[in-house]
């Protein structure tokens, strides 16, 4: 029993081989062929479900920073309407740490935004762009700590 042969692709590849023997040399070509196209399928396959995952976690992330305005429900304002940074401490600490934590998720989203299925990813660019554009808080912590973030982390914005 060859090495492997309990394995599916295997068996399949033993069969189609024995086939070409007996059919000839078209049997090969077919063969190669349905070959590629297994192998064709096989990588689509994956690369959905990589975009379904990465899109899945992108998505819990999300929920996750939006549990914090749930939870503290004065952070929101900071964020959605155009409320500028506080001056007074913790406050002030509070909010550019939510600043921080959303503009991190965001440069995950850019940077790894070729696994995301191509509609998530115009609709978190929409979004992104929108609360950039109604934060204060999220332009001064970008413009203040931006050299940590990837240089086409700003495209996406």
């Amino acid at each position: 029993m060859p090495l492997f042969a309990n394995n599916y692709a295997n068996r399949l590849e033993l069969e189609w081989l024995e086939r070409d023997i007996r059919h000839g040399a078209m049997g090969i070509g077919a063969r190669h062929y349905h070959w590629l196209y297994v192998c064709n399928q096989t990588t689509k396959t994956k690369k959905i479900a990589i975009e379904n995952q990465t899109t899945a976690q992108v998505y819990e992330v999300g929920i996750e920073i939006l549990k914090l305005f749930v939870d503290t429900p004065t952070l929101r304002p900071y964020f959605y309407s155009n409320q500028h940074s506080p001056i007074e401490e913790p406050e002030r600490s509070r909010v550019f740490a939510v600043a921080e934590v959303i503009a991190d998720h965001w440069e995950n989203i850019v940077v790894f935004g070729t696994s995301l299925d191509e509609e998530a990813r115009d609709a978190w660019r929409i979004y992104m762009k929108d609360v950039y554009n109604r934060s204060p808080v999220l332009r001064e912590h970008l413009q203040l700590e931006g050299f940590r973030y990837a240089k086409n982390f700003f495209s996406g914005i």
